[in-house]
């Protein structure tokens, strides 16, 4: 897992749920002893193994992630596109020596916008939390209409936002990651549900534009 526009890892470290957990709250003090100390062993291994990997672990991962992205039930070959490029990105850093093959015929770009995404297709988003958003540390939003904590469909979309991809592309993978996540996804309702919520989000600050 990655953060693509903070440009961090943020892998999944899953222990006994709470409303902070997995998301902006959860800080070392919310944390109890026992599991950070477990915790940061499995890191710990985890980092190392990442470390001292050398060219045939790092070629032994790249076909894992490959296999994870064949699997994947979606006929949206820009979607598996985008997908391996994020996964070149982050197995070239920790082994610059690995020059991973692509698959054949991943390299889809996304169609052009239609005429309803009208002139806010081109805006590229940008964001200022880190992480999987939660607005429980906010007491103004707690009766607000889009409650992201422990809500896949509301943090998804945002790790498509690297602050490259414009809103038109954000919105075509989110399209494409609900469809195989719900068996179907219609893009123009999906594109005025994005649009309502990402303006909901640049009015909280949590998300801008540029």
């Amino acid at each position: 897992m990655g953060d693509p526009y903070f440009n961090m890892p943020t892998p999944a470290m899953v222990a006994e749920p709470a409303l902070s957990y997995h998301s902006s709250l959860d800080i070392p003090e919310r944390i109890e002893h026992d599991v950070i100390t477990r915790n940061g062993v499995i890191a710990g291994a985890y980092l190392f193994g990442l470390a001292a990997a050398g060219i045939n672990e790092t070629e032994r991962l790249w076909e894992m992630t490959l296999e994870y992205i064949d699997n994947i039930k979606t006929d949206n070959i820009y979607f598996k596109t985008e997908m391996q490029n994020a996964a070149k990105r982050s197995i070239t850093r920790f082994c610059p020596d690995y020059a991973p093959e692509f698959r054949a015929g991943l390299a889809a770009r996304v169609c052009a916008p239609p005429n309803y995404a009208g002139e806010r297709a081109y805006i590229v988003p940008k964001r200022t939390a880190a992480g999987c958003l939660t607005f429980r540390g906010n007491p103004k939003l707690a009766d607000a209409p889009w409650q992201p904590a422990w809500n896949a469909r509301l943090n998804l979309p945002l790790f498509w936002v690297d602050g490259k991809r414009n809103l038109w592309e954000t919105a075509a993978l989110s399209a494409a990651e609900t469809q195989t996540r719900e068996g179907a996804c219609d893009m123009e309702e999906h594109w005025n549900w994005l649009n309502e919520y990402f303006s909901f989000l640049e009015n909280k600050g949590y998300l801008s534009y540029q």
